[in-house]
């Protein structure tokens, strides 16, 4: 009975090692896709999604353990949604970071003084983020002008 005992105590012990060597090494081993990687998280994602879907991408090498940090760490119902772009070199925590901060793929665009509605809607549809028709459609909802507290039936003039 007691040599039954050290031997589930000696695998006990060398699995643990092993699990903790893997960890350590996928927090330690960054992964660099070879070329940059641009991801949508959709809203109301699991942790295990997104964990997968970057293992996917090569973003991380590995899914289970990405998530078992998540969930160590607190972050596995923190990571946020929206678009991402991975490039260079990640660790693991670094790319779990960004998506606990939601430091997602911004957008810039420069509006020329005294354009209108039709224009601000041309310079966002050439950058891909959605349509013309979409952007003006919102613009001229009764239910954005609310959204935002305005008291006006359109965005045009904001």
């Amino acid at each position: 009975m007691k040599s039954r005992l050290s031997i589930t105590y000696i695998i006990a012990v060398c699995l643990s090692v092993l699990l903790i060597t893997h960890i350590y090494s996928f927090v330690r081993h960054p992964a660099s896709p070879l070329e940059a990687v641009k991801m949508e998280i959709e809203p109301g994602s699991s942790a295990w999604e997104i964990s997968k879907k970057l293992k996917s991408h090569g973003i991380i090498s590995d899914s289970a353990i990405f998530m078992a940090v998540a969930v160590v760490t607190g972050k596995f119902s923190h990571l946020q949604a929206g678009t991402y772009v991975f490039e260079g070199v990640h660790y693991p925590l670094d790319i779990m970071e960004i998506l606990f901060q939601g430091k997602t793929l911004r957008y810039k665009i420069t509006v020329p003084e005294g354009s209108d509605m039709f224009d601000i809607a041309d310079i966002v549809a050439a950058t891909g983020l959605i349509s013309k028709e979409t952007f003006l459609h919102v613009a001229t909802s009764r239910d954005t002008a609310r959204f935002f507290d305005i008291a006006a039936p359109s965005l045009e003039g904001y």
